[in-house]
C-alpha cells in the first residue's frame, strides 16, 4: 500500500471519463482495456446519461471490482455534449491531465505513460495530440498519420490551422489527453448557441484549448477509434444551416474569450481573408 501511494506521488494524476448511453455492446471491452493502461496514478470516471439497456449496471459491477474506476448517473438525459462538458469539469478538478474515451473506443497499455511524457517534456503545450487507427463499419481501418497539428508559438497561427481543418483526422487531438488547468478555463462555452450545439463542438473545444497553449504531436498510435453508423458524429446533418450556426459559435467565442484584443483582431482577420471570401457555403465541417 505504500508502495503504491509512493508511486502515485511520484506521477502526475491523469483522470479519463467515459460518458456512455446504451453502451452494453461495447462498454466491457472499453473498460478491460482502460483497466490494463500501465500508469500508476489514474482514475476513471463512467458518466451514465440515463441509458435504457444494461449499461448502468455493467458500469458499476466493473467499478465495484477495480476502485480506480467510479460512476456518475445523470438524472436526466443531457445528450453528448453537456455530459460530456459536465465530465471534462469534474476531470479536470482533480487532476493534473485529464481525457475522454468514448465508450466504444479501445486504448493500448501505453496510452496515458506516452502522452503525460511528452506533455512534461513539453510544459507549455496545452494538448497531446496522438495517433489512431480508425475502424469504419464497412471494415475500412485508416490511420491518422498526424504529422503536426497546432504546433506554432502563435495563437493565430495554430487557431486558424484548427478551424480550416485542412489536416486530416484532426480529431486525434481531442482523443488525446489535455492540460487540465487550461481545460477549466474553457469551460462552459460562452455562446449560448455552443451551449445547446454539438455540431463538431469538438472542433471548438479544441480550438479554445489553443488559445492557451501549442499542440504537441506524437508518433505512436494509441487509440483504436470505432466508427458505427450510430455514432454521434455520424447524426450530424452537414448542411449549410449547420455550417453557418458552426462559424457564428466560433467567432462568438474568440470574442467572448481571454485573448488580447490585438490578439482576436488577428484572428478575426485571418477568418476573414482565409474563408469568407470562398463563401460559405464552401466551407466544409466534418
Amino acid at each position: 500500500m505504500a508502495k503504491t501511494v509512493f508511486n502515485q506521488m511520484k506521477h502526475s494524476k491523469v483522470v479519463g471519463f467515459v460518458p456512455t448511453y446504451n453502451a452494453e455492446n461495447f462498454l466491457t471491452e472499453t473498460l478491460i482495456a482502460l483497466a490494463k493502461i500501465d500508469y500508476p496514478n489514474f482514475k476513471i470516471i463512467i458518466g451514465d446519461d440515463c441509458s435504457t439497456d444494461q449499461t448502468l449496471r455493467i458500469a458499476k459491477e466493473f467499478a465495484a471490482k477495480d476502485e480506480r474506476f467510479s460512476v456518475v448517473q445523470n438524472e436526466s438525459n443531457l445528450g453528448w455534449l453537456k455530459n460530456s462538458e459536465k465530465l471534462w469539469i469534474q476531470s479536470a478538478a482533480d487532476s493534473d491531465y485529464c481525457f475522454i474515451n468514448p465508450h466504444d473506443d479501445i486504448p493500448t497499455e501505453d496510452f496515458i505513460k506516452r502522452q503525460v511524457s511528452a506533455l512534461e517534456a513539453n510544459p507549455k503545450a496545452s494538448v497531446c495530440c496522438i495517433q489512431m487507427d480508425n475502424h469504419y463499419w464497412d471494415g475500412k481501418i485508416v490511420n491518422s498519420r498526424i504529422q503536426e497539428f497546432a504546433s506554432s508559438d502563435k495563437i493565430p497561427e495554430r487557431v486558424l490551422e484548427i478551424i480550416s481543418r485542412k489536416t486530416m483526422f484532426w480529431w486525434a487531438a481531442y482523443h488525446g489527453i489535455h492540460r487540465s488547468e487550461f481545460v477549466q478555463k474553457i469551460i462552459p462555452f460562452k455562446s449560448e448557441i455552443g451551449q445547446k450545439n454539438e455540431f463538431s463542438m469538438d472542433l471548438v473545444w479544441l480550438m479554445k484549448m489553443a488559445f492557451y497553449g501549442p499542440f504537441i504531436t506524437i508518433p505512436e498510435t494509441l487509440l483504436v477509434k470505432k466508427y458505427s453508423k450510430a455514432s454521434v458524429s455520424n447524426q450530424w446533418k452537414h448542411n449549410f444551416a449547420q455550417r453557418r450556426k458552426l462559424w457564428k459559435i466560433i467567432i462568438q467565442e474568440i470574442l467572448a474569450s481571454e485573448l488580447p484584443n490585438h490578439i482576436k483582431a488577428k484572428v478575426l482577420l485571418g477568418i476573414q481573408k482565409e474563408f469568407f471570401k470562398k463563401g460559405l457555403s464552401r466551407l466544409k465541417a466534418y
